[in-house]
């Protein structure tokens, strides 16, 4: 018997009235539920001081077998499997709290960086299988989405529980609306449908509890 399969999204942030990454996240969480997984679904919070708790929650109990961490890319195409995780937060626009650090640690003391330990290129090659569009990302950014991977990754190497981030590509028409009201925010033109990012959530998922060999 396998550990659960812990899935987590974030609320919206910035130029982002909603965070497409719930739905893909509930629905992702369904499909594996009818394949007989038992799933843990958090939604965290952007803030960079309770982010970090609710995942620690989401992951306590009976260690996971698997731990998909879900973030938006307003300027994705395809689905970023990302590489490594900095342990520095330097934030373009506020947290949900108001804080923009510049420069300062996740946590202070600890490694500059951690790389995943799945082989992320395999993870492309299983998406690209699977019909969905996918590339290896070698940088997750500074704001929350590499906070919570940083965390994550911290968490689970001590016990041995594959991990990965993913960023998701905007839900069609959502990048237009949101760099309406901030340029920066995103490519009007990126998306996704949700069919195939709950596809890519789920192989993902399925694929890390299935096991890789090391590269």
């Amino acid at each position: 018997m396998t550990g659960p399969v812990v899935l987590t999204a974030f609320e919206p942030f910035g130029a982002w009235e909603t965070n497409s990454t719930i739905e893909v996240v509930a629905a992702a969480a369904r499909r594996l539920r009818e394949a007989g997984y038992v799933v843990r679904s958090r939604v965290l919070p952007v803030d960079l001081e309770e982010a970090a708790p609710a995942l620690e929650q989401a992951l306590a109990g009976e260690p996971p077998s698997a731990v998909v961490c879900c973030g938006l890319s307003g300027r994705a195409r395809c689905v970023h499997v990302e590489r490594v995780a900095l342990n520095v937060a330097d934030f373009r626009i506020p947290d949900a709290a108001g804080r923009t650090p510049k420069g300062e640690p996740v946590i202070p003391g600890a490694p500059e960086a951690f790389l995943a330990t799945i082989p992320v290129h395999r993870i492309v090659a299983t998406l690209a299988d699977r019909g969905v569009p996918a590339a290896v990302s070698n940088s997750a950014g500074t704001y929350l989405c590499n906070a919570v991977y940083f965390h994550a990754l911290r968490a689970t190497r001590r016990d041995g529980v594959p991990a990965l981030f993913l960023h998701l590509p905007p839900l069609p028409g959502a990048a237009e609306t949101a760099a309406a009201r901030d340029p920066s925010a995103a490519d009007p033109s990126a998306a996704m449908a949700l069919e195939l990012q709950v596809e890519g959530v789920v192989a993902v998922a399925e694929s890390l509890i299935a096991g890789h060999p090391a590269d």
